[in-house]
């Protein structure tokens, strides 16, 4: 989480808001093209920023506290309704196997923040159904919640539209209406009206395409059920196997469910929601076919609360036949029943519930930081007084905060090369981020970040540091996440091909490669 763990691009990003000294020059900075997001997480977060300081580990400790803060605004909803054994092994399944939440947890980004207003909002909800009239400083803090989850991620409207929708319905079939808290959450709508002037220039990043890739079918499916996004499958099917377990090892007197019949019956709400929130990438899988894409795997945090909802749900009746009520401690689930069968099955449960709490304590033990890839290089090494241009921004940022030099790396703005065809879908958005981080953070970049005719004028030999595929062009359309995941396409920089390949005055000397990039050496002929 802290120096364990290199910043990586988009993280970067928010370190530059977040560590920036003056309020109003950060929401200057904001209101740029560096972030294509709401403010929300940027108002807390750099005041999170002045109290606790800027390194990684604060910015990484704020994303873990609004995943904590979820996962305990969750755990209250679902104590309501169900024992303490379906909710731990439900809740512990979700937020330590899920893939996205384990590297969303060590991330100094927005999706902490983003999982612990929809929980907020799932929170108030669930007290909104419980109640017959809900009074006006609840009707007030629904209000604040659904406008916080909107400020938080664009995708949090698709989740409060969702969630009214889910209202809606119970109270269809309840026969109930509540126009006022409808009117709370369409009104919360209405503040992203202060946004839209920021967003209308952010906007412009996407100009005149984004970077995401149009989704595929199998996309949606990798999302929901095969990929570890919000649950690990293999510890479900683990969990089924014990139970199975337990059925033959178990004998069973009574069938004591009837005894919760009707606290059960009372999560009606709760899974309405949580099915809308399920159903919420299906939607925008859609809407990505049908318009412009926008289905990427971490705008779905919170479809893991409905899955966590979900799960729990499904383990009540199973661990309440097995005989493991609300009120049992572990200990007293083994020492005081009987039963050898049961002694078995509680002492393989409790294996279980320790193995994925073990996932994500072995996953951060056992990481290791790849070394960066231009602290490999020996031509870097044994050229230390040559700069070198850095043709992709990221291992401009890598290189600009962890090297011992920094000082000698470049990037360059290529314009024209950025915004053609050839280029990739990043193309034209990195260009435009780079510039906007000229523009109001100058001097972090000491004139690093230059046009090419500046640099080739102040350099006659200097080292490129590329792709693989150095002179390779991109489509001008990618399909499937899995692709654009792996970068293939997305990327194909053109100021190398465009001002150095094809001009005669100068000499171009592969020199080096490793598993990602290629080095080249580049003199100016003297004539």
């Amino acid at each position: 989480m802290g120096r364990k763990k290199i910043f990586w691009n988009d993280e970067i990003y928010s370190w530059f808001l977040l560590s920036d000294p003056s309020f109003l020059h950060m929401w200057e900075a904001f209101s740029d093209q560096i972030n294509n997001t709401p403010p929300l997480y940027f108002l807390i977060g750099w005041l999170w920023a002045q109290i606790f300081g800027d390194s990684a580990l604060s910015l990484r400790l704020f994303s873990a506290l609004g995943i904590f803060t979820a996962l305990v605004l969750i755990w209250f909803i679902l104590r309501r309704y169900y024992d303490f054994w379906p909710v731990a092994i439900g809740l512990a399944m979700v937020f330590c196997t899920s893939q996205l939440i384990m590297e969303q947890n060590t991330e100094a980004r927005m999706y902490g923040l983003y999982l612990a207003t929809a929980a907020l909002a799932l929170f108030v909800y669930d007290c909104i159904c419980r109640t017959l009239e809900p009074r006006n400083k609840l009707l007030l803090i629904n209000f604040l919640a659904h406008a916080a989850l909107i400020h938080t991620h664009l995708h949090g409207a698709f989740y409060s539209g969702t969630l009214l929708v889910a209202l809606i319905v119970y109270d269809f079939f309840f026969k109930k209406l509540s126009l006022k808290v409808y009117l709370t959450i369409v009104g919360s709508w209405f503040t992203i009206l202060l946004y839209l002037p920021a967003f209308f220039v952010q906007i412009g990043v996407s100009k005149p395409q984004g970077w995401l890739p149009e989704p595929v079918v199998g996309d949606l499916i990798n999302l929901l059920l095969w990929r570890n996004t919000f649950l690990n499958y293999n510890s479900l099917f683990l969990l089924i196997l014990i139970t199975a377990l337990g059925y033959i090892l178990i004998p069973r007197t009574q069938n004591p469910i009837g005894q919760n019949k009707k606290k059960l019956e009372d999560t009606k709400h709760l899974l309405l929601a949580a099915l809308s929130w399920v159903v919420v990438p299906i939607g925008v899988y859609l809407l990505s076919k049908i318009m412009q894409p926008i289905f990427w795997s971490r705008y779905f945090m919170p479809t893991a609360l409905g899955i966590g909802i979900i799960l729990v749900h499904s383990l009540h009746p199973i661990i309440k036949i097995m005989g493991l009520h609300g009120e049992d401690s572990p200990k007293s689930v083994f020492f005081l029943k009987r039963s050898m069968g049961y002694r078995i099955f509680v002492l393989l449960l409790f294996l279980f519930f320790l193995t994925i709490i073990w996932i994500p304590l072995k996953n951060s033990i056992s990481f290791k930081q790849n070394p960066r890839l231009a602290e490999s290089s020996i031509i870097i090494k044994n050229h230390s007084d040559l700069p070198v241009v850095c043709q992709f921004s990221y291992f401009f940022w890598e290189n600009h905060f962890y090297d011992p030099q920094p000082e000698k790396f470049y990037f360059i703005l290529d314009e024209e090369g950025a915004l053609a065809g050839k280029s990739g879908m990043f193309g034209a958005q990195e260009f435009k981020h780079m510039t906007a981080f000229l523009r109001k953070y100058p001097e972090h970049l000491h004139d690093q970040v230059v046009e090419s005719e500046t640099f080739l004028s102040r350099f006659d030999r200097f080292i490129v540091m590329d792709y693989l595929d150095y002179d390779k062009t991109c489509p001008e359309k990618v399909k499937g996440l899995k692709k654009a995941e792996s970068w293939n396409d997305m990327h194909c920089p053109q100021w190398m091909e465009n001002k150095i390949l094809q001009n005669p005055e100068y000499r171009v000397t592969e020199v080096e490669q490793n598993k990602a990039n290629t080095f080249l050496l580049v003199e100016r002929v003297k004539k």
